[in-house]
């Protein structure tokens, strides 16, 4: 028997959320497309390329990541397609490099849309949801009894003069 090597990381969801924490109705599309520019200028595509090096080197049989994110822009109906997958991203970084990673267990947020302002068609805003992620490395070890779920406890903010909950998730 040969020891499990579990490699932790956080993401990073790529920009300082807590600017649009306290903004007014007004205030928040400016804010909004700061924090759009801030998710594009932290480039996770290639972060992902020095992200999966480090794990190559590291040689980890379990990935556990937190701040996952998934973005995106369009109308406040549903969450289109992600534009900037970091789940996504990160596999293709490292099959690029032979290594070959399962889903073991996924905890998503609810998605979250903030407003970018009126274009022709209706508002536009940007879309963001989080998760927490357990991936196994695929012929080196399996996901037996792997879970996840959603904590009780919410940790509420303010944006816009409303009281948002924001629930976080685990994964084992």
């Amino acid at each position: 028997m040969s020891d499990l090597r579990v490699l932790t990381w956080n993401l990073y969801l790529g920009a300082d959320i807590s600017r649009i924490f306290g903004a007014t109705l007004g205030e928040m599309p400016d804010r909004v497309a700061g924090l759009w520019t801030m998710v594009g200028a932290t480039d996770f595509a290639a972060r992902a390329q020095a992200l999966a090096d480090c794990i190559a080197r590291a040689d980890a049989d379990v990935l556990a990541l937190q701040e996952v994110f998934r973005w995106a822009r369009g109308a406040g109906a549903a969450m289109p397609s992600a534009e900037i997958d970091f789940l996504g991203l990160l596999t293709a970084a490292l099959a690029e490099r032979g290594l070959d990673y399962d889903l073991a267990a996924r905890s998503p947020g609810p998605p979250l849309w903030l407003p970018l302002g009126p274009e022709p068609g209706g508002w536009q805003g940007v879309w963001m949801q989080d998760a927490v992620v357990v991936l196994a490395r695929r012929g080196r070890c399996a996901a037996a009894g792997a879970g996840a779920g959603r904590f009780a406890v919410r940790h509420e903010v303010s944006l816009a003069g409303a009281v948002f909950p924001i629930d976080r998730g685990w994964v084992a």
